[in-house]
């Protein structure tokens, strides 16, 4: 099946059944990344828990127990934020993976694994710092009070389509972003509820599923958990990116922002002969050989004509 760019404006029910088919159609090349990076967050977690040491509870609280209990929280912190930091680097990779795929699936082109990740990787800093900025404005905006976290949640919330597909800055792509979600809020609203809650009904069913099948193994139920949450986890950059395409049928063509172009400078060719000043000035007069003036037309001396213009 053949996949094109919309051209007009779907709503929530079309942008979520394209979305599907278009999984289903690239099942083998959206799944790897996210199946990828959920088994090893799972290794790497699981790793760094096993150096954390066990806090045993004393029976009675006094001084010593708050010094034993900041040290352990010391220890802990530094395991905390890699497992963090690594979660949210790889699953920015994975995400920006998926975009690309899904914009060169409905640009008509060839698609890899591989553009994809060099997509990724030569817009990593500013996919990290878009990511970061929007991820603290959220949290922010949700600890102030509710709602202005879930405006910026939903106004920079195709960020990373446009920093992959427009190959725009920081600051740029969060602006554009604005502009695309501008006057559907609700619709882009109701698209990131909507995978919110197909992401977390698949992680609900991941964890019944594994803890059904290892009672005993915590790696492995943490692996069939991310397995089966990661089978949900593409619908997520490929429905922003079909709703990215479907909000640009509503500018004019001078509106849409163009991939930067490569601009290579003319360089002139050369002249097949040297250039020679219009008149020629000597220095000395060819008949009667005497100095002359710097502007002189006749020889003083013979009065011969010295200059041609």
């Amino acid at each position: 099946m053949a996949f094109r760019k919309p051209n007009r404006e779907l709503s929530v029910t079309e942008i979520l059944s394209f979305s599907f088919s278009l999984y289903v159609a690239k099942f083998d090349v959206m799944l790897v990344p996210f199946l990828f990076i959920s088994v090893f967050n799972t290794f790497v977690t699981d790793f760094l828990w096993r150096l954390t040491p066990i806090f045993e509870l004393p029976q009675n609280i006094s001084e010593e127990f708050f010094l034993q209990f900041f040290n352990y929280l010391a220890t802990i912190f530094p395991l905390i934020v890699a497992i963090i930091v690594i979660n949210w680097v790889i699953t920015t990779i994975a995400n920006g993976i998926v975009v690309k795929l899904s914009s060169e699936t409905l640009e008509g082109k060839t698609v890899s694994a591989k553009t994809g990740l060099d997509s990724v990787l030569s817009n990593l800093l500013t996919l990290l710092a878009a990511s970061s900025i929007v991820s603290i404005l959220t949290v922010f905006g949700l600890f102030v009070f509710l709602i202005p976290g879930i405006i910026v949640a939903t106004m920079f919330s195709l960020t990373v389509q446009v920093i992959i597909i427009e190959r725009l800055g920081i600051l740029a792509s969060l602006y554009r972003s604005r502009k695309l979600v501008a006057n559907r809020w609700l619709k882009v609203l109701i698209l990131l509820s909507t995978i919110m809650f197909l992401t977390v009904t698949a992680n609900i069913i991941g964890q019944v599923i594994s803890s059904s099948v290892t009672s005993f193994n915590t790696t492995m139920a943490l692996i069939i958990e991310g397995v089966v949450s990661s089978l949900v986890l593409p619908i997520h950059p490929i429905s922003l990116t079909v709703l990215y395409y479907s909000l640009r049928t509503r500018e004019k063509p001078s509106d849409q922002t163009l991939p930067p172009k490569l601009l290579i400078p003319r360089i002139k060719q050369p002249y097949p002969y040297s250039q020679m000043p219009p008149y020629f000035q000597p220095k000395y007069c060819y008949k009667c050989g005497v100095r002359l003036p710097p502007d002189a037309v006749f020889c003083p001396q013979c009065g011969v004509r010295v200059r041609t213009e």
